[in-house]
């Protein structure tokens, strides 16, 4: 890791959200099929990422909102700042 080793039992940024939650620590990002297979537990992964991809783009006050805050459409990790635009949006 750049900057230093991490001692055994740290959780860093890259720890995936489900292990820092298990250690008592919210998350602070939210994989983008995590969250999309959440608002569409329907669908498969692909297509859930799709369905949330065509919401985010189809309503202009929600992609204003995560504009606002920084969103950026293709990346891999959501923030729990866009999360919770998500949530208030639903």
């Amino acid at each position: 890791m750049i900057g230093g080793s991490l001692m055994r039992n740290e959780i860093s940024l890259y720890t995936p959200p489900t292990v820092r939650a298990e250690h008592g620590r919210s998350p602070l990002f939210v994989s983008r099929r995590e969250c999309a297979v959440l608002l569409f537990p329907t669908s498969s992964v692909k297509g859930a990422v799709a369905a949330m991809h065509r919401w985010i783009e189809g309503d202009k006050q929600l992609r204003k909102a995560l504009d606002k805050i920084g969103y950026r459409p293709r990346t891999k990790w959501l923030s729990r700042r866009v999360v919770e635009v998500l949530r208030r949006f639903i």
